[in-house]
C-alpha cells in the first residue's frame, strides 16, 4: 500500500498551517525521493515501525522519531527503510515563527529531534499520538498543541509585518529588497534580521527560492522553451536562469524531474 494525502487545518489555524500530511507505506522494501527547497519548515511524527534516512550536503543520518525539518536551501535525499506511517505539519514560510522560540536560522539544512528543541511538551505530545489510533483524533491532538503555542505569540507585531512583506515577495520574487524595505519604512539590515529570526533566511534568498518553486512547477506543467521560461520569470538571460535553478536542484532545468511526493 502506498498512500499520501493532505488534511486541511481547522479555520483558526488556516492562516498559519498550510496542511497536515500523512504518508503510509506497507509491504514495500523502501521508498526514496528528493525534497527540493520550498521555503517551508515542517514537523513530522514517525508513528510507524521503520526509520527514515536523509542526506543533505553529502551528510547522511538516521532521522529522529519526531523530526523538525528546518528550511533547506539545497536538495535533500530522503528514504524510508521499510513500512512507514508519518504524520506531519507543514507551515507557511512566514508563519513557522509563531510556534518556535528559537531563531529559525538555527534550524537551516538540518533534521533535528523536536523533543530536544522543545522539551517535555513535545515528548508528551508524541506519546499521545502513539496512544491514539484514529488519524482524525491524532490531528485533533496536534491542533490543541498548536493552538496553545499560537496563543502565546498572537499579536506579535514583527510576525505580522513579516507576513505582509513575505507575501509580497512571494508574489513578486524578483522585487528589489532595498526598495521593499523602504516601502515598509525599514532599513535593509533590519528587514534581513526580521527574516533570519522568524523565517530562517534573508529576503533575497527567500525570493530566489520562491522563484525556483514557481519555475519548477511551470516546467512540469508547460511545454515552453527554456528561453521563454527564463524571460517569463524575469531572468536576465538563459545562463543566469540555469545557474540559479541548478543552485537549488543540482540539475539543469532540462534535466529536472519532479519529486514523487508533493512535498514541494
Amino acid at each position: 500500500m502506498f498512500d499520501y494525502h493532505e488534511i486541511p487545518p481547522i479555520a483558526i489555524l488556516r492562516n498559519y498551517v498550510k496542511c497536515y500530511f500523512v504518508f503510509q507505506l506497507e509491504g514495500h522494501p523502501g521508498f526514496s525521493d528528493i525534497k527540493y527547497p520550498n521555503g517551508q519548515i515542517e514537523i513530522a511524527f514517525n508513528l510507524g515501525p521503520s526509520a527514515w534516512r536523509s542526506e543533505i550536503d553529502n551528510k547522511a543520518q538516521i532521522d529522529p522519531r519526531v523530526e523538525l525539518l528546518g528550511l533547506i536551501t539545497q536538495p535533500m535525499l530522503i528514504k524510508s527503510l521499510g513500512d512507514t506511517l508519518m504524520l506531519g505539519i507543514r507551515f507557511y514560510s512566514h508563519t513557522a515563527g509563531y510556534f518556535f522560540d528559537h531563531p529559525l536560522e538555527d534550524f537551516n539544512n538540518q533534521i533535528l529531534d523536536l523533543r530536544d528543541v522543545m522539551g517535555r511538551q513535545v515528548k508528551e505530545l508524541y506519546e499521545q499520538l502513539l496512544n491514539e489510533t484514529v488519524m482524525d483524533k491524532r490531528v485533533e491532538v496536534i491542533e490543541r498543541f498548536l493552538l496553545k503555542r499560537l496563543a502565546e505569540t498572537m499579536g506579535n507585531d514583527k510576525l505580522m509585518l513579516l507576513n505582509r512583506v513575505a507575501t509580497e515577495l512571494q508574489n513578486s520574487p524578483e522585487k528589489n529588497v532595498k526598495l521593499l524595505a523602504s516601502q515598509y519604512n525599514m532599513s535593509q539590515r533590519n528587514l534581513q534580521r526580521l527574516f533570519l529570526r522568524y523565517m530562517g533566511i534573508t529576503p533575497k534568498l527567500y525570493g530566489r527560492i520562491s522563484r525556483f518553486q514557481q519555475v519548477a512547477r511551470h516546467i512540469g506543467e508547460s511545454g515552453e522553451s527554456l528561453t521563454d521560461v527564463a524571460y517569463k520569470f524575469g531572468f536576465a538571460d538563459q545562463s543566469h536562469f540555469i545557474k540559479d535553478f541548478k543552485a537549488f536542484s543540482e540539475t539543469t532545468p532540462s534535466g529536472y524531474t519532479p519529486p514523487v511526493l508533493p512535498f514541494n
